[in-house]
């Protein structure tokens, strides 16, 4: 796989009616590809025509059908051969596989990145499929996964915790995040130095560049968990650990897996945007943005704010570094009445930028200020959504217990019950007029056996609805 990616930012700056165009200092092909091997470096599968892995003399194994294609079949960035994983059809059965070895028995700091492109998300026998994993025994006590919920086009990152836990330590993104047909690039880091879980999401555009789609992560206590489960059993590229029915179907490219957690590209990391609780006309408007609890391995090369006044031309101003985790920027003063539109937009030393709040393809979001008004015009300002969201349980599959979050935008009626798959009421576990905010509720079973299972979340206005497995 070669590959070079030749979008890179340039920022805009004006001073004493000069402009001067100003490019980041490192080139992003390092983040996306190819890579050499190094010292952290446990795997590497360039997949050019070969299953070799190229950091040792070792060659994977494989089951079924597998090609190779060329980047002139295919969308986007500058590829050479990608491996094409056959399971179209129900009598295929195909995937690589590695034998146990102490090298795959990952204890510590990880990161694993791979470009792959699924044909689908679908309830057939490519139910859940699973791109990467090194099961354990039973199957799903893995040393670490990579995977996807069918028909949800939700992704999945994670690990059991040792032999005799019954934790999972998982991050999920959300619902519809993973189109098929789409080329995609994950970065999954387990960062031991921060306790910290990171899953990062790009997509190649339109124009062959690397897009952010979803940046999640997950804080664990080293003290109170235990640390990954190691395996003895092979690792598992394309398939399940104990079932024909987690089949991988598509293509897949530059696969590394790391025994340390890499540099990360920036995903959209700020948290808060705070203009100010008031805005009086003719003072200046200062502009704070907050990204607390940054993991060590992202680092921020430059934040921008982008504003207009009354809907005219964005202008653009670099913002300055209070600390690690704190930039702000002032504008001159506006007349009362005047109307702000802001985002903004942050670079990481590779290059690639990501914005807030988040553009959707087609769309235009911004936040809005109103000078002489004491709150923005946004509802995100305030750090609510705009709407009901109902997240995945963790961990999932679950056993004794696992944990559902939802958020609301305001106080509302909000009712959380769990059903069979046939429609049974089982529980109810949250019946009341509820604040604002996060919402967490802790699910522990004491007579259900085995089997998927639906929470729904029901309110004023909507019905939204997961899934979960209970094993026993």
């Amino acid at each position: 796989m070669k590959r070079s990616f030749s979008f890179i930012p340039r920022l805009l700056i004006t001073a004493l009616g000069v402009c001067f165009l100003v490019s980041p200092a490192s080139a992003q092909s390092s983040y996306f590809g190819p890579f050499q091997p190094d010292g952290n470096t446990v795997l590497l599968m360039h997949f050019d025509g070969d299953v070799q892995d190229a950091a040792t003399t070792r060659t994977a194994s494989f089951r079924g059908e597998i090609s190779y294609i060329t980047n002139d079949q295919l969308p986007g960035g500058d590829f050479d051969k990608q491996l094409r994983i056959h399971n179209r059809y129900y009598d295929q059965f195909s995937y690589l596989q590695f034998p146990d070895h102490s090298d795959y028995d990952l204890k510590g700091a990880w990161t694993m990145q791979l470009w792959f492109n699924i044909f689908t998300t679908g309830n057939d026998h490519r139910q859940d499929p699973r791109l990467l994993i090194k099961p354990g025994e039973p199957h799903y006590h893995s040393n670490f996964y990579v995977y996807l919920f069918t028909g949800e086009g939700r992704f999945a990152t994670g690990y059991h915790e040792r032999s005799g836990s019954a934790s999972w330590q998982q991050v999920t993104t959300s619902e519809n995040t993973i189109q098929p047909g789409r080329w995609y690039y994950l970065s999954y880091i387990r960062d031991t130095q921060q306790s910290m879980l990171v899953q990062i999401l790009h997509r190649v555009d339109s124009e062959g560049n690397p897009e952010l789609v979803s940046f999640k992560t997950k804080a664990f206590d080293s003290s109170a968990h235990d640390p990954p489960n190691t395996t003895s059993n092979p690792l598992f590229i394309g398939r399940g650990g104990a079932t024909r029915s987690q089949r991988f179907d598509g293509f897949m490219d530059e696969l590394r897996i790391s025994n340390s957690a890499r540099k990360s590209n920036i995903p959209d990391l700020v948290k808060k945007i705070e203009p100010g609780s008031n805005h009086p006309s003719s003072q200046p408007i200062r502009f704070v943005v907050d990204h607390p609890n940054l993991p060590a391995s992202i680092g921020l090369d430059s934040v921008a704010l982008y504003y207009r006044i009354n809907q005219q031309e964005f202008k653009r101003i670099l913002m300055d570094a209070e600390n690690r985790e704190i930039y702000s920027a002032t504008i001159s003063g506006q007349q009362e009445g005047t109307r702000i539109d802001y985002y903004i937009k942050t670079w990481s030393n590779y290059g690639v930028n990501s914005r807030t709040p988040y553009n959707e393809p087609g769309e235009e979001n911004y936040h809005h200020l109103e000078v002489g008004s004491t709150t923005s015009l946004d509802p995100r300002a305030n750090h609510l959504p705009q709407s009901i969201q109902l997240e995945p349980n963790y961990p999932n599959p679950f056993n004794p217990s696992t944990t559902i979050s939802y958020t609301l935008p305001k106080p509302m009626e909000a009712t959380l019950s769990v059903y069979t798959v046939d429609g049974r009421k089982i529980a109810t576990l949250v019946n009341e007029h509820q604040p604002a905010g996060n919402h967490e509720i802790r699910f522990e079973p004491d007579n259900l056996g085995s089997g998927l299972y639906l929470y729904i979340l029901k309110t004023e206005t909507q019905k939204q609805v997961g899934k979960m497995t209970l094993i026993k």
